[in-house]
């Protein structure tokens, strides 16, 4: 999406596996940049970036403190931080209606073999050692963010991001999109006098 507005993107992952299917999907790209790094220690230069986008990713952080402190070093002054994740945990009073509903969808068209979602046994064990494994919430993230020295923090609305995904989403795909809570954060790093170009990494 980002490339597709013209901006030069860097794709960052800790998996090959991951940057090669990426690689393959953006093959020719001149745009976008793939590198085999840690998000919590990406080792890119200070001030590069305009932007830092993460999708379902800081759930994951194993180092929350450490990945905002580098998110924030690798921002230049009014740079801004896009956070989309939820809480992965436990679903929703509407997800576990929604789960119900899939279930009974599965035993008629079959299960997703290449689905292994949040409520699945590994992804329990997985969660059971990360430090947001019972629960990434608004309210848990905030004082993290706001340690790490960000600013201008707000919250818009997921509404048009749920109605986007399940425009052309199938059924059983739609009724994931109710299981759990989710979230859109936005916050900046304060300004300065740098000049900006339009160059953002992803995780």
């Amino acid at each position: 999406m980002l490339l597709s507005l013209g901006h030069e993107v860097t794709a960052l992952d800790f998996s090959e596996a991951m940057l090669a299917v990426a690689r393959r999907k953006h093959a020719g790209n001149g745009s976008v940049r793939f590198i085999l790094a840690d998000a919590e220690r990406t080792m890119e230069p200070d001030e590069t970036y305009d932007a830092v986008v993460c999708r379902h990713l800081v759930w994951t952080l194993t180092e929350p403190e450490q990945a905002f402190a580098e998110w924030f070093r690798l921002l230049k002054p009014g740079g801004r931080l896009l956070v989309f994740d939820g809480d992965w945990s436990k679903p929703t009073p509407l997800g576990r209606l929604a789960s119900v509903a899939v279930a009974a969808l599965e035993r008629i068209i079959g299960h997703d073999p290449h689905y292994d979602g949040a409520m699945s046994e590994r992804h329990g064990a997985i969660m059971e050692r990360l430090p947001f494994g019972d629960g990434l919430t608004v309210e848990r993230l905030l004082p993290l963010i706001e340690d790490a020295g960000f600013e201008n923090i707000e919250l818009p609305s997921r509404r048009p991001i749920a109605a986007a995904q399940r425009r052309n989403a199938d059924l059983r795909n739609r009724l994931r999109t109710f299981f759990y809570r989710r979230f859109f954060l936005v916050c900046s790093r304060p300004s300065g006098n740098a000049a900006q170009v339009d160059h953002f990494p992803t995780h």
